[in-house]
Formats: C-alpha cells, sequence, structure tokens
C-alpha cells in the first residue's frame, strides 16, 4: 500500500495478564478519516494510547508515515477523552489552544506573533473565539471539545488522534467538529477517531479499523461496515441496532 500513514504489525497489549488487545495487524493510508469501532471495553482507547506510547505493549511494532513515533512525534497531534482532561486547572481558553505550539517552539519559550495570529484563526474556525479568555472549567461540554481541537488544529500535525471527540457534546458542536475533520482529511491529513454512534458511521468515515479485543476488520467503510462483520465485534448488541435502523426505515417510507 502507497503513502501508509500508519503501520501496525502484531501488537498485542495486556493489563494484570490480561490482554486488551491481541495481535494487531493494519495499514491505513494517508489522507483518511478513520472511524475506530467497537463495543465498550474492545479495546478502542487502548489501542490509540499503544500506537502514541502512551501504554507499552506487550509485542508489535507502530510506524508512522514509516517512521518511528521517536522520529516523527511533533507531526502527531492527540486529542484525549475529556474524563482524562483536569477541567479544574486554571488556564484560558487561548492559552489552552497555544500548547499546540509547544512541541514546535518548546515548552518555556515565548509565543511569537504568528502563533497568537494561528491561535486566534484556529479559534474563530471551531467557533470559540469569543470565548477565548474564558476558563476552560466555564465551557460546555461542547465548547470544551472544540477548544481542545482548536489547540490541535495549531500543532498543524500530519496525523490526527482522537478519543471519543463527540461524546457529550451538543448537535451544533458535533456538526462543527465533524466540518473540520472531513475538510483536514481532504486536504491530506489523517485523523484517527474512536466513535461509538454507528447511526452516523457511513456518514462521516472513509476508513474503518474494527476491534473487539482482535481486530476484527480495517479498511473502506464499504468493506468493513458489513452486517456479519458488526455482528461479529458488536454481537446481539449489534443485532438490536439493526432492528431498530429497519423499523426507523420502514416508518419514514410508510410501510409501518
Amino acid at each position: 500500500m502507497k503513502d501508509v500513514a500508519l503501520h501496525v504489525s502484531n501488537l498485542t497489549v495486556h493489563y494484570d495478564k490480561i490482554p486488551v488487545l491481541w495481535d494487531i495487524n493494519l495499514d491505513v493510508p494517508h489522507g483518511k478519516l478513520v472511524g475506530i469501532l467497537g463495543p465498550n471495553g474492545a479495546g478502542k482507547s487502548t489501542f490509540i494510547k499503544a500506537l502514541l506510547g502512551l501504554i507499552k505493549p506487550v509485542s508489535g511494532s507502530v510506524f508512522f508515515l514509516k517512521k518511528r513515533l521517536r522520529e516523527i512525534k511533533g507531526k502527531i497531534a492527540y486529542v484525549p477523552q475529556k474524563e482524562a482532561v483536569d477541567w479544574d486547572f486554571p488556564i484560558t481558553v487561548i492559552e489552552l489552544v497555544l500548547m499546540g505550539r509547544y512541541p514546535q517552539r518548546g515548552l518555556f519559550r515565548w509565543m511569537k506573533k504568528e502563533d497568537i495570529t494561528s491561535a486566534h484563526e484556529a479559534l474563530d474556525l471551531v467557533g470559540m473565539k469569543e470565548y477565548m479568555h474564558r476558563q476552560i472549567n466555564e465551557l460546555s461540554g461542547g465548547q470544551q471539545q472544540r477548544a481542545f481541537l482548536a489547540r490541535a488544529l495549531l500543532q498543524d500535525a500530519d496525523i490526527y488522534f482522537l478519543d471519543e471527540p463527540l461524546s457529550g457534546v451538543d448537535h451544533t458542536s458535533e456538526e462543527i467538529i465533524m466540518r473540520i475533520l472531513k475538510n483536514m482529511a481532504q486536504s491530506g491529513k489523517t485523523i484517527f477517531m474512536v466513535h461509538h454512534d454507528l447511526n452516523n458511521v457511513e456518514e462521516y468515515f472513509d476508513w474503518i479499523v474494527l476491534l473487539n479485543v482482535r481486530l476484527i476488520g480495517a479498511g473502506p467503510k464499504a468493506e468493513i461496515f458489513k452486517r456479519d462483520l458488526m455482528q461479529a465485534a458488536y454481537g446481539k448488541n449489534f443485532l438490536l441496532f439493526d432492528e431498530t435502523v429497519k423499523i426507523s426505515k420502514d416508518r419514514a417510507s410508510g410501510v409501518i
């Protein structure tokens, strides 16, 4: 596969000798919006953390754009789950966003005028410029996620990892976030996004990584978002979802 953004070989992760991810092998091309799907406990967040070196795997190798993490770390951005952030930390929105430049400038260097300008532009893009001087704990859930996305944008990475960025956000924030992510993928960025709502998978993603401890499937959405593979990952829960979707479609078409 040409222009591989992510290559994973034999990745296995254990927690207290219990396998959380088992022998994951996959390649993902550059410039895709990738949905990481699977039921609760499937290892989706662990997968991201293992790729980024935040968790040490038992075995396996990971390459980003054919390079090791240490060689390309400044070109990878990560937006964690909201629950992993200390929202009481005394920092304003603009200060949070400017942290996206730390990999380039260093932790203790002054920001340049161009950094401030870029931060304003990122906040404007996510619809958060008017909130730039607010403390982050004064924001709603959707606003917090948009602020963290602005920070990631300021990093100007090649590959982005977002862990459930749509969890608990309002409809407006979800639309803004997805519009930006789609535009980024179209411009050549690669975005990996842990996602739980199966209703909009086909609308949101180009590519899917389907996990349940093992890799169930990885590839274009038309090849992976199929009944047999989804049932293999989700079991009875997918059968219930599938039946609910059919009933909704029948109602919309006037069949029932």
